[in-house]
């Protein structure tokens, strides 16, 4: 950023300061901080005390302070440090990113610097850069586990699965790091299950969303497939017919891996119940009512949104048991969550809703089957054949991004 970009942002968030506007001074301002922005130090500083203004004005005095320190002792690494988790956990991981990045600079060889970093890099999908960080301090890749493992989950993020192996065979020297080493061997075998199905390279929805989540995706966008969006949706108005398509891809799965649910539950919230009576309808079987304790028995689980399952839900769901999988007609490819599904029909950063009446559940059940190219129900049916049915287990979190890159809104 140019001397004269920088002036031109702090002109205006300082005028919509004046003019009684924080939440529009921040919106324009957080351009100068967001990452990878370069910084002078004392570039840094002044831009902090503007953002100091802007965070104070919009009440949160806890991370005003913070963020007023900073711009007066710019060189104090714990001063960074601490603002730099606090702005992540404001749901500001770009700025986060800048900041870090200064205290790493100024304290090379921190652990705890250079993991925040990385959190902050893998927030705001910035994979590549999170692994270029940790290449920069090979001994703490030696050293630390943690860091060991972040090198590997950034590189496969980034779309290369030899750091991954490299480092392997993945067993953790401690208990309390098991789970990290059991999500890159899982990782890992299912590339190894699906390499010479899929290409894996940077267009390969689908089969990365299986390396890196253990599920398929159903559907791809159309609109931008080549180039920008590659079969992820930024903004997306949700329709009926959207997820009458998806529930035919699911069928058409299920019949490849010749299994036929007993019945379908639907979780409680909003939005699910309609999406599973119309799956109930569509498979033929009954829609059974959701258990008020325990474990849904064998059958199909079918959620409208992913983020929309309350955390009972979720915590009945994360072991995959027997003859029972779930199905998401969506889920936000822009935000991490605790639970990715067997199969998801599609991809947003910003779904618009659609009425949840009795004319829509009709809808779902009528439109026909044949709206998308043969090709990409058969794409979406071999890819399942090549990885087979889900067996019994733990399911992965839903991980935010991935190899196959897409425009988003910042």
């Amino acid at each position: 950023m140019s001397p004269e970009e920088y002036a031109a942002l702090e002109a205006a968030a300082l005028a919509q300061l004046a003019a009684g506007d924080p939440a529009a001074a921040f919106t324009g301002f957080r351009w100068a901080l967001r990452y990878p922005v370069e910084l002078a130090p004392a570039d840094l500083a002044a831009a902090l005390g503007v953002l100091a203004r802007i965070v104070v004005a919009l009440g949160d005095g806890e991370l005003a302070t913070r963020v007023a320190h900073a711009s007066v002792e710019p060189d104090d690494v714990d001063g960074l440090y601490d603002l730099g988790y606090h702005l992540i956990e404001a749901g500001q991981p770009a700025i986060a990113a800048t900041v870090l990045a200064q205290a790493h600079a100024r304290a090379p060889g921190s652990e705890a610097v250079v993991t925040e970093l990385c959190a902050a890099l893998e927030r705001d999908l910035r994979h590549g850069c999170a692994r270029a960080a940790l290449e920069m301090e090979p001994a703490l890749i030696e050293a630390s586990f943690l860091c060991r493992y972040l090198y590997a989950w950034n590189a496969a993020m980034s779309g290369d699965l030899g750091v991954a192996r490299s480092r392997g065979p993945w067993i953790a020297p401690a208990p309390e790091q098991a789970v990290m080493a059991e999500r890159i061997a899982r990782l890992l075998a299912r590339a190894d299950r699906v390499a010479a199905a899929t290409p894996l390279d940077g267009r390969d929805l689908r089969g990365w969303h299986y390396v890196i989540h253990g599920g398929l995706v159903l559907h791809r966008s159309p609109h931008g497939l080549d180039d920008p969006m590659r079969g992820r949706y930024a903004w997306l108005q949700d329709a009926p017919s959207l997820c009458a398509d998806g529930l035919a891809h699911l069928a058409a799965v299920l019949a490849a891996w010749g299994w036929h649910p007993p019945c379908v539950y639907a979780p409680p919230g909003p939005g699910h119940e309609l999406v599973a009576a119309a799956a109930a309808a569509r498979l033929g079987v009954p829609l059974a009512p959701w258990p008020m304790v325990g474990a849904p028995a064998p059958g199909l689980v079918v959620a409208h949104r992913l983020d929309a399952l309350d955390g009972p839900t979720i915590e009945r769901l994360r072991e995959r048991r027997a003859d029972q999988l779930f199905y998401a007609h969506a889920g936000c490819w822009t935000d991490d969550g605790p639970l990715a599904p067997d199969v998801v029909g599609l991809l947003y950063q910003s779904l618009g809703p659609w009425a949840a009446d009795e004319v829509a559940a009709l809808a779902l059940m009528l439109v026909a089957e044949d709206r998308e190219p043969a090709e990409e129900r058969a794409a979406a049916v071999a890819l399942a054949r090549a990885v087979g049915r889900p067996e019994p287990g733990p399911r992965e979190r839903w991980w935010a991004g991935g190899p196959v890159p897409s425009n988003r809104f910042v």
